[in-house]
């Protein structure tokens, strides 16, 4: 059986989209005269930060000021 990790990665085939990521931002600060170098684990480690920044969102202060709370 396989765990809830194993399925994402076989269905969304994540490890081949990390790589295209990666080729294709070295690829663009190069083109832009650039150096930039980042390995696959960095990336991995940077979508993941994203991911989990987002489930925990603040409220703005504006929204504090309209609701009153």
């Amino acid at each position: 059986m396989l765990t809830s990790l194993e399925r994402f990665l076989s269905t969304t085939k994540f490890d081949t989209l990390v790589q295209l990521i990666v080729s294709e931002s070295v690829r663009y600060a190069h083109q832009n005269g650039r150096e930039f170098s980042v390995e696959t684990n960095e990336m991995k480690k940077f979508l993941g930060m994203n991911l989990v920044m987002r489930y925990h969102i603040l409220p703005f202060f504006e929204r504090l000021l309209v609701y009153g709370t």
